[in-house]
């Protein structure tokens, strides 16, 4: 069983998905999130996202769906 901290270095805390590349471990370290979800909201909001700002679960459920199309096809 995985506790809360191997499962914060494994999955993104943001969109649960898998962290498997060297980009999202830099993200993960900066930014605590995978490199998609840096470069979909905390790129752009660096000082929002550093003092807690985050996407609201209606707009991560959004990118979920659309991350997981991409995967599929």
């Amino acid at each position: 069983m995985l506790t809360t901290l191997d499962k914060s270095m494994l999955f993104c805390p943001v969109c649960d998905f898998l962290m498997s590349t060297y980009e999202d471990q830099f993200a993960m370290s900066e930014f605590s999130c995978c490199h998609n979800c840096f470069l979909t909201w905390a790129e752009s909001r660096k000082k929002e996202w550093k003092e807690g700002w985050r996407p609201s679960k209606e707009e991560i459920q959004k990118q979920i769906v659309l991350k997981k199309r991409i995967i599929l096809q």
